[in-house]
């Protein structure tokens, strides 16, 4: 093996088998976006914090007491110490 060789190459259907792979095609109905893959979540995730990531709860399927604000997904970016969907309120029992 030499530096640079390909170690893993994912199958041809493995948007549709892998949880990944079925969050990006449930977000692109959702949001109207187009990931062609990773790298395009990846972006999303990095220019529209609040978009995604109140996907992401959706996606997760999360009932919260009381639903997130997507105005106010992260309140305090610094680290550490970030605040992520202050508002929110989820039971762990649930």
């Amino acid at each position: 093996m030499t530096h640079g060789d390909v170690l893993w190459t994912p199958p041809p259907d493995i948007r549709e088998r892998s949880q990944v792979g079925r969050y990006l095609t449930w977000a692109e109905e959702r949001s109207g976006r187009a990931f062609e893959g990773y790298r395009d979540l990846w972006q999303w995730s990095v220019d529209d914090l609040p978009g995604f990531w109140s996907s992401v709860w959706a996606w997760a399927e999360l009932t919260p007491d009381a639903p997130p604000d997507p105005a106010r997904v992260l309140v305090d970016p610094s680290m550490p110490g970030a605040r992520w969907f202050p508002d929110a309120r989820v039971s762990y029992a649930e």
